[in-house]
């Protein structure tokens, strides 16, 4: 399971994760429906490499039924670590500026920023405001708090750096 300690400072950059639906479930090759996949952001964008795979179990059985050995076929293998060019400080600023700002204005939505390295295109900072927790999409048990932010009407889901389209 992934854990998100920066909550809203990344979220629409990370992304998050969840089960399979059925329509990723008939089309994903060796994944299980209680299998997690990327959904958004860096996530999904990597969730092949991030993934790993699962381990395999055989269970041998009597002509009844009973469990009498249990053999491990193949063990699960962690998936792979990424490394981002992401400044978190310069995120948590950024972010922390561009909400204050919004909040100044006296409204809840619309902003965007994304700040790059001219000297070679890196991403340093991504944020869309407003933002979500990230968390909630990890663990069952929140679906309140995701219908929530489903229907809110700033859509904090929405990442406006993204994909919004601006002049």
């Amino acid at each position: 399971l992934r854990e998100y300690p920066q909550n809203e400072l990344l979220a629409h950059l990370l992304g998050y994760t969840g089960f399979l639906n059925n329509d990723e479930l008939q089309n994903a090759k060796e994944s299980a429906e209680d299998d997690q996949v990327g959904k958004t952001g860096l996530e999904k964008y990597y969730d092949e490499y991030l993934r790993g795979e699962n381990g395999v179990q055989a269970d041998v059985r009597d002509s009844l039924g009973r469990a009498i050995d249990t053999r491990v076929v193949n063990l699960p293998r962690k998936g792979n670590y990424l490394e981002t060019y992401i400044d978190g400080e310069f995120q948590e600023y950024f972010y922390r500026r561009l909400a204050s700002g919004i909040r100044s204005l006296n409204t809840r939505a619309g902003a965007v920023g994304i700040a790059l390295d001219p000297r070679n295109g890196d991403v340093l900072a991504l944020v869309s405001y407003p933002s979500y927790d990230n968390n909630l999409f990890v663990r069952p048990g929140n679906n309140k708090s995701r219908v929530a932010l489903i229907n809110d009407p700033n859509k904090p889901l929405f990442n406006r750096a993204v994909s919004g389209a601006y002049n």
